[in-house]
């Protein structure tokens, strides 16, 4: 079986200090995957490895059996990303934020019109479209985030902690929108401490522990086999060996 996505042997150090150590994973296409471990454990240095901000020092990266680390021009075109900052500009309205940026990507005019409206319809956004961004509440700039990360309509979209500080209402709206990006083909990976949340709404979570991934679970399986399985509890048991 070919994956979308595979991490093989993934090592990186920052000087005498290993932050990933032969770490294998592989990604399918079309799922949402949670990937889960304690601050400091890799997490961001894996999605900065992912894309081309960093370069490992032993393994590789291969999408659709294509080699990225030795093609890193490809990763631009093939993800979005979004952190837990904004990277949008206040003082501009929705709409304008997503023509800047898609301008940046070099994305045509008749493209940037189109897809800016499908991605607005999407994101539940298309009535704020005129609304400055600095305006718009917590969970619409989060909204706001995710259309821009889509406008150069990646294959694939990586959220580092996206939901962090939040309330549980916003955060639901907001998996909403993620299982929306979803059912548009576009394979996502979600880091996240929020395990109740990933318990809900991800199908399979995968533990970043001792600088490699330690355990990888099919959380449907997990649920139907024992209906008081708890994400939690398994991650501490997991980060307790």
């Amino acid at each position: 079986m070919v994956h979308l996505i595979s991490f093989n042997g993934i090592v990186k150090k920052f000087g005498s200090k290993t932050i990933l150590n032969h770490l294998d994973l592989k990604i399918n296409k079309n799922e949402i995957i949670a990937l889960v471990g304690q601050s400091g454990c890799g997490k961001s240095t894996l999605f900065k490895i992912f894309l081309g901000l960093y370069k490992p020092d032993f393994g590789k990266i291969m999408y659709n059996g294509e080699d990225l680390v030795n093609n890193p021009k490809k990763i631009q075109h093939i993800v979005g990303f979004v952190s837990q900052e904004n990277s949008f500009y206040e003082q501009l309205t929705v709409v304008e934020n997503l023509e800047f940026f898609a301008k940046l990507y070099n994305v045509t005019e008749f493209d940037i019109k189109h897809r800016g409206k499908y991605l607005l319809e999407l994101v539940s956004l298309l009535d704020s479209k005129n609304v400055l961004a600095s305006k718009l509440s917590g969970g619409m700039k989060r909204r706001l985030e995710f259309a821009i990360s889509l406008i150069h309509n990646p294959s694939i979209l990586i959220l580092d902690e996206p939901f962090t500080g939040l309330d549980v209402k916003i955060r639901d709206e907001l998996w909403k929108v993620v299982k929306n990006i979803k059912s548009q083909g576009v394979t996502v990976i979600v880091s996240t401490h929020i395990l109740s949340s990933a318990q809900k709404h991800v199908q399979r979570v995968v533990f970043l522990h001792n600088r490699r991934i330690s355990l990888d679970l099919d959380l449907i399986s997990e649920l139907k086999s024992n209906s008081h399985f708890s994400l939690e509890k398994k991650f501490y048991e997991v980060i307790s060996k």
